[in-house]
């Protein structure tokens, strides 16, 4: 039988701090996420029915959390960097855009900005059924997906005061019992595809697709794909992976130029981060309207036609905010 963790138990371990790591040789670990799951697109559309899974016997945590900038440059080329804010460092990205926010009215500091960090997450999930690629049913992939579909399970977890049914109690997509197969549709658009009508179904064992109905797994069967199921840890970028403050501040100037800040100072000072628990705050986050160039993705929120960022302009702002970067964009969003 698989190992079950209740839904607790993902909390206090998804809540605990980055475990300390030894010391060892500097490298940059490739953005590939191998088995990952595309899903195929036919006429502009797809529709995927998944489940998503829970964590590797090895592991605890249901899914990851990687945070990025990946911003198209004025010469056609791309600049990726992890966001540093998700170590609770400063981040020479953000950093920048908070000095174009306390320069320019908000409106023209817009135009000048980065955007804040992307959280990309990464889990297990079985397809059940992918009638665009029936080869995919039944096949376990990693998942990699954004904050759209994040708060869809974190809605699917909370409790709901129904008028008619009283509180409707929440589940853990991520269980093999009381769990939900997840309708997960796109519709390509013009800034990618389209999520809205992706959506839980109704709680309750997990399942396969016998190509007329959906017949409930055997122990054997769910034996059999928990022993397929991908670490997740080998896909988290750790801080000892990535560059840090002022090596993102020379590859910026190898590759563009130009200054990132009107001053690159050693940065060791700490600053809050976010939680990377996506479930203690059900409050949507502000819409955000800071102008993004981003690379393109397969999934959902990002700006696959993004123009070419404009050249920057030499500033003076040593007076920075004691605030966190998060804290900071979202009152900047508020305003706006």
């Amino acid at each position: 039988m698989p190992m079950k963790r209740d839904l607790n138990s993902y909390f206090t371990d998804i809540n605990a701090a980055v475990a300390e790591q030894q010391p060892k040789e500097k490298k940059f670990k490739s953005w590939k996420i191998e088995n990952l799951f595309q899903p195929t697109v036919k006429d502009g559309k797809f529709s995927v029915v998944i489940r998503f899974l829970p964590s590797h016997p090895d592991e605890i945590k249901p899914f990851i959390e990687n945070r990025k900038h990946t911003i198209k440059l004025a010469n056609d080329k791309w600049f990726i960097t992890e966001c540093l804010t998700k170590f609770g460092k400063p981040c020479p990205i953000c950093q920048h855009n908070r000095e174009m926010y306390k320069k320019y009215p908000k409106e023209e500091a817009a135009k000048y900005s980065y955007g804040k960090g992307k959280s990309r997450y990464i889990c297990n999930i079985l397809v059940v059924r992918n009638a665009n690629n029936t080869e995919t049913e039944g096949k376990v992939f990693r998942f990699e997906f954004g904050p759209q579909i994040m708060k869809m399970i974190s809605t699917a977890m909370t409790d709901k005061d129904d008028e008619l049914q009283g509180i409707v109690k929440g589940f853990n997509p991520f269980d093999w019992d009381t769990g939900a197969n997840f309708v997960y549709t796109g519709v390509q658009g013009s800034n990618g595809p389209k999520l809205d009508d992706s959506h839980f179904g109704t709680p309750g064992p997990i399942d396969r697709w016998d190509g007329k109905k959906y017949v409930p797994l055997t122990t054997a069967e769910i034996d059999d794909i928990e022993s397929k199921l991908y670490h997740l840890e080998e896909c988290y970028n750790k801080e000892d992976e990535v560059a840090d403050f002022n090596t993102i501040c020379k590859r910026w100037f190898d590759k563009t130029g130009e200054q990132l800040l009107s001053t690159n100072p050693v940065q060791t000072e700490s600053v809050s981060i976010a939680s990377t628990n996506p479930f203690a705050d059900d409050t949507p986050a502000p819409a955000e309207k800071v102008s993004i160039n981003t690379k393109p993705a397969a999934s959902d929120d990002f700006d696959f036609d993004a123009p070419a960022a404009p050249t920057k302009k030499n500033i003076n702002t040593s007076d920075v905010p004691e605030v966190s970067d998060d804290d900071f964009f979202n009152g900047v969003d508020a305003e706006l």
